[in-house]
């Protein structure tokens, strides 16, 4: 049984570029100095994975990309347990594919059927949100083995807050009570509650989305930079392995690895950081009004109701700037 994962490797690196977006590929590249050599098939599907996880399986045109790497034997397989009246008597094995790409991704068979297939665990339909920054904290302040009374909970705490405000609502009694799996669980459903109220301070869901792909590429922009100066600095001083009977060659693809999984761990990080701290910038407009004195006043123009001076522009009408586009999308987006 292989993990979807191991399927991409067969993916043309264009599907990986389509998967990846064109926008963030073109920034990668744009700072590559040799090209696109750094810019590996493994490479691209190690970050596809660790921005998007298991939420890509979503994605329709990438299950089928998948199941077009599976035998023909599992397709069958899941057209004889799967599938019911017509669609089970087919027998075209790419007819197949489309029906099964194509069913919803949701509580059914063929859902469950795929997760068994490529190795994913059934939970990951109930996860909206992707909480692997809350595990990886979790993981580094308390071990495994490690007892209650002994989780450093301070330096958790501290930590986990400078990349997402979360508030339990327990006490330490109630915390040390809990094992760490329960703990785990425990954080990532307060984080992602934090989230969907974070999404319910938007007018327009399109909002949040669109500050996503604008946070994401600032900050893989800024990690992608640094990490080709560190490349560029390893280069230049892995030589001096040599001298300490050490293969500089075998050294710096060693540290070019973990180099990589840190850029990756990095991004992953600063992205939720950021977006769990967006705000929403409120405008507030004070009109103002002229005092009136004397005995000459007008009851008529004072008790008139309040017009607006210019017409009130929507989300979507053409932005009163000149530049083209909706007024969300220019003067009116949200910061």
């Amino acid at each position: 049984m292989s993990n979807y994962i191991d399927y991409m490797v067969n993916f043309s690196q264009s599907d990986l570029r389509g998967y990846l977006g064109e926008d963030i590929v073109n920034l990668l590249v744009e700072w590559m100095p040799n090209g696109e050599t750094l810019l590996t098939k493994k490479k691209m599907i190690i970050i596809i994975n660790s921005l998007y996880g298991t939420s890509i399986l979503k994605n329709n045109s990438f299950r089928k990309d998948l199941l077009q790497c599976m035998n023909g034997s599992d397709i069958m397989a899941i057209k004889d347990n799967c599938l019911n009246g017509r669609e089970k008597n087919e027998s075209d094995p790419l007819t197949l594919i489309d029906i099964i790409a194509n069913k919803p991704w949701s509580k059914n068979a063929v859902t469950y059927y795929l997760l068994k297939l490529w190795n994913v665990p059934e939970k990951i339909l109930d996860k909206e949100k992707d909480t692997d920054v809350v595990e990886n904290e979790v993981d580094t302040y308390i071990g495994d083995n490690q007892p209650s009374s002994e989780w450093d909970l301070a330096g958790l705490n501290q930590s986990i807050l400078e990349i997402m405000p979360i508030k339990l609502l327990l006490t330490k009694d109630e915390i040390l009570n809990l094992s760490k799996a329960e703990f785990k669980q425990t954080l990532k459903a307060a984080a992602v509650k934090l989230y969907e109220d974070k999404e319910a301070e938007f007018p327009e869901p399109e909002q949040i989305r669109e500050i996503e792909r604008i946070v994401l590429l600032k900050v893989i922009d800024r990690k992608w930079m640094d990490h080709i100066d560190d490349m560029d600095q390893l280069k230049q001083g892995i030589g001096l392995m040599a001298y300490g009977q050490k293969d500089p060659i075998v050294e710096y693809k060693m540290a070019g690895f973990d180099m990589f999984d840190d850029m990756i761990s990095a991004i992953q990080e600063d992205t939720v950081r950021l977006l769990y701290h967006v705000q929403v910038e409120q405008k507030v407009e004070r009109e103002q009004v002229a005092k009136i004195s004397g005995t000459n006043k007008d009851e008529s123009a004072q008790n008139a109701p309040k017009r607006r001076a210019a017409a009130k522009v929507y989300p979507n009408d053409p932005c009163p700037c000149g530049s083209g586009k909706k007024y969300k999308q220019c003067c009116g987006r949200v910061k």
